[in-house]
């Protein structure tokens, strides 16, 4: 388990909450900058909610979605992406 997701369920996940997946990525852009820095962590979900979170020594990325609010989800990899 990584240090992140420890971490998360230390710090975050609430009670009676079961994470059930969690993956290492990241969000923003890379070299990105202001709100479009990249912050690297874990992609987690729970029986409740998606989250992005990431932790380091001085700073910490919480974002939270409940599962009932998502409608739809994309996604890329590699280094080109298509379009």
């Amino acid at each position: 388990m990584s240090k992140i997701l420890e971490k998360f369920k230390a710090n975050k996940l609430y009670e009676g909450e079961m994470v059930i997946l969690a993956a290492s990525g990241y969000i923003g852009k890379v070299m990105g900058s202001g709100k479009n820095t990249q912050h690297n962590g874990n992609l987690i979900l729970t029986d409740q909610r998606l989250v992005f979170y990431s932790k380091l020594l001085l700073k910490e990325v919480y974002k939270s979605m409940p599962i009932k609010q998502i409608s739809s989800i994309n996604f890329s990899s590699g280094l080109l992406k298509k379009q």
